[in-house]
């Protein structure tokens, strides 16, 4: 029975064609939202994973770097410089700022580094060599039509441009780099607001030593300074996630819900509508012996092959909406390219395959034989 169901699709290729392409587009919104979620992971993840550190000191209770502030004391340093198998601590100074630039304002987290920690990905200009000098994340700086080499007037104080940086944005703020004696320099000399001081160590990209344990470390420093709080990259980069899905997963999740619902109900109404086109081809199929569980295969069969057919317009759909809001929004990636999420797409389309045509199957299998007479 099921070797009859190529020579239909063919025969009726202008039905296929259009039952694929609208198949094909609810799957695309589904691959699109799928991919808005997996971009923001990515984005939130890399700038955490990327700190040139084993492990990151930051204040009790704080285990963020996204939408968090850390605030930790001037002898912390020292104490954790202090602990067997630590070789360096260098320190990090966070503070969020608001940029504006005449009536457009953008919310910015500044990054205070001095003896590590700077901006790894210079995708324009270089890094800071000298006084006043800043990197600017590069969407930041497309979306303000800032240039290396522009001033800008930034934190009270006119600061140039010497660089571009890639990799150094999430879904709330970018980053920008400045050098830490140059800020402290600049606020003892009073052009810097008082909230530097307050902010001038916030974190510690902590060095092992060669041939200590990590593990080991992290417990003496967490036991013999009670000042921080150790953690890895890592896992910095897996607390931020969980951070951006508490304020976005539950918007996200029934944007995916709804597209999914929106799938199932086109591929049901596709097929019912193949079904009741070819009523009388179904009957003469009964009428010559075939039963009801053939009819059943036949329908569950089309919506397999329209299916996947589908899926992979739908892909290319995908990668064309995602560059599209590429371009318009670089801030925020859209990456449905991911194995597992493609898998897992694959694997809920060819379910809902498989379920939504319960009411074509339904009309199927009741087709009146008798019903070839009168055709």
């Amino acid at each position: 029975m099921l070797r009859l169901l190529p020579v239909v699709l063919v025969r009726d290729g202008g039905r296929t064609l259009l039952s694929v392409l609208c198949v094909a587009g609810a799957i695309a919104l589904v691959l699109t939202f799928e991919g808005v979620r997996a971009g923001l992971h990515r984005q939130t993840r890399t700038f955490a994973e990327s700190l040139p550190a084993a492990l990151v000191a930051m204040q009790p209770g704080v285990a963020n770097l996204l939408g968090a502030r850390s605030v930790l004391p001037q002898g912390a340093r020292r104490a954790v410089e202090r602990v067997p198998g630590v070789a360096a601590a260098h320190p990090l100074a966070g503070l969020p700022v608001i940029y504006s630039d005449h009536d457009r304002i953008s919310p910015v987290y500044v990054l205070a580094y001095d003896t590590a920690g700077g901006p790894r990905w210079i995708v324009e200009g270089r890094g800071i060599e000298n006084d006043d000098e800043i990197v600017v994340d590069v969407d930041l700086a497309h979306r303000y039509a800032i240039r290396s080499g522009d001033a800008v007037e930034f934190l009270g104080h006119r600061f140039v441009v010497a660089g571009l940086s890639g990799g150094t944005t999430n879904p709330f703020n970018p980053y920008v780099y400045a050098r830490l004696d140059n800020l402290i320099d600049l606020y003892l000399a009073g052009d810097l607001p008082e909230e530097l001081a307050k902010s001038a160590l916030s974190f510690l990209l902590i060095d092992v030593a060669e041939g200590a344990d990590v593990a080991s470390v992290r417990s003496r420093i967490e036991s013999d300074v009670p000042d921080v709080d150790v953690y890895t990259p890592a896992e910095i980069g897996e607390n931020d996630v969980r951070r951006v899905e508490g304020f976005l997963g539950a918007p996200l999740s029934l944007l995916i819900a709804i597209a999914w619902v929106v799938a199932a109900l086109v591929v049901a109404l596709t097929l019912y509508a193949s079904v009741l086109h070819r009523l009388g081809e179904l009957a003469i199929v009964r009428a010559i012996g075939a039963r009801r569980t053939d009819l059943a295969r036949l329908v569950v069969g089309e919506a397999i092959l329209v299916s996947l057919a589908a899926f992979a317009i739908a892909l290319a759909l995908a990668i064309a909406l995602s560059a599209l809001l590429g371009w318009a929004a670089p801030q925020y990636p859209v990456e449905p390219f991911d194995p597992r999420l493609l898998a897992r797409a694959l694997g809920l389309q060819v379910a809902v395959a498989c379920l939504a045509p319960a009411f074509a199957i339904r009309r199927a299998v009741s087709v009146d034989p008798a019903l070839v007479f009168t055709q």
